[in-house]
């Protein structure tokens, strides 16, 4: 059963989606990270927190996604994100991917 990745990012002071850079740098991230896990990466943004965003995706294994961490591609996504964005947390949930829906337009999640 794939495990499933959640992560929380938030922008700098002033940044946002809008920018084409980082929007660009989005584009990269879901490319890159779809073609090593085989799963789609879906982003949230969180109404009441302008400046936050979130990722979901699914992988094989735990063993899989920190290779992915450790690998190059992901080495260098984090450099050039290190001006826009903070990662605020990231865990796994012992949650199959496969039965999270892929064309959901929100999320709602119920406590902090």
């Amino acid at each position: 059963m794939p495990i499933t990745e959640f992560a929380s990012l938030q922008f700098k002071a002033s940044r946002s989606l809008s920018e084409p850079a980082i929007l660009a740098l989005f584009q990269k991230l879901f490319a890159w990270q779809s073609e090593c896990s085989g799963y789609p990466l879906l982003f949230f943004t969180n109404p009441k927190a302008p400046s936050e965003i979130h990722l979901i995706t699914g992988w094989e294994s735990v063993e899989a996604h920190e290779a992915w961490i450790a690998g190059e591609r992901n080495q260098e996504l984090l450099r050039v994100f290190a001006p826009f964005i903070n990662i605020l947390g990231m865990v796994h949930l012992d949650i199959d991917f496969e039965r999270i829906p892929n064309d959901a337009e929100s999320m709602i999640c119920i406590g902090r």
